[in-house]
């Protein structure tokens, strides 16, 4: 015949599924929530880019030389590179 539990038993039983069943909730919870602010921040990230990429390419196409205007373009591109992967990377962090 199997052993019976005492209420204390069950309660504690209780508490322990319920703190692993917390964990895990929050795991998944930490993952979806990181896969949506990495969207998001890529979605705003990729807008910034473009409005600063904009703004760079039409005062660069002032420019009358073409080394200045190939050399200025492709600084902007380093830079707002290097400013997605930094912002990718601090949401990450969070």
């Amino acid at each position: 015949m199997p052993k019976s539990l005492t209420v204390e038993e069950v309660r504690s039983d209780c508490r322990s599924t319920t703190k692993i069943a917390t964990k895990i909730a929050t795991k998944i919870a930490t993952k979806i929530a990181t896969k949506i602010a990495t969207k998001i921040a890529t979605k705003i990230a990729t807008k910034i880019t473009t409005k600063i990429a904009t703004k760079i390419a039409t005062k660069t196409a002032k420019t009358k030389t073409t080394r200045t205007t190939t050399t200025t373009a492709t600084t902007a591109t380093i830079t707002t590179t290097a400013i997605i992967k930094k912002f990718c990377t601090f949401l990450q962090k969070k």
